[in-house]
């Protein structure tokens, strides 16, 4: 399933390599679930097992090597709008039973679903964290029998920076191309 990309989604690819495409992850987060949900979408059908390194101050695993499942999903970024800020989205299709059962240890519960949005490259995934998008909250979540999705924001978006706060060499090589 095609991820639809946005222009600040766009940018943030530039800091994949030359010739690698960035794959997108997912983790979502609430203190009724006994482990985090970590999804990658883009990959072949049947891929098992994938892994990548999570930033020195994830919330849960930091620094370590941790297990994506494969499931189809699309992501857009929260953005910004005259009347303030747009919420983002997040549709995991495919949501089995075992995805739905976790999501509805959530209801009645009054902490927040969050969500990290990591963005990896393949030949960096387990050497290297990702860009990441944490702490947006899931709101409006609406599920079926085949797919979960709901509206994401930050609590406060107007400290939020998208994708980092500077376009520099080191992190976007692609940008750069012939400097």
């Amino acid at each position: 399933m095609p991820v639809p990309l946005s222009e600040g989604l766009r940018l943030s690819y530039a800091s994949a390599p030359k010739g690698e495409d960035p794959i997108l992850t997912v983790e979502l987060r609430n203190v009724a679930f006994p482990e985090p949900l970590r999804f990658v979408s883009g990959l072949p059908e049947g891929t098992e097992g994938w892994q990548a390194m999570l930033e020195d101050d994830a919330p849960e695993n930091p620094g370590e090597l941790v297990t994506f499942r494969v499931v189809p999903f699309s992501f857009s970024e929260p953005g910004t709008e005259k009347g303030g800020a747009t919420p983002a989205q997040l549709s995991i299709a495919n949501a089995s039973s075992e995805i739905s059962d976790v999501l509805d240890l959530t209801i009645g519960n009054r902490s927040a679903l969050v969500v990290n949005v990591r963005i990896y490259t393949p030949s960096e995934r387990t050497t290297r964290p990702g860009n990441v998008l944490r702490g947006l909250r899931m709101r409006r979540v609406e599920a079926t029998p085949t797919e979960a999705s709901g509206e994401l924001t930050y609590e406060d978006a107007a400290r939020q920076a998208f994708p980092l706060l500077t376009f520099g060499q080191a992190d976007y090589p692609a940008l750069f191309q012939g400097a």
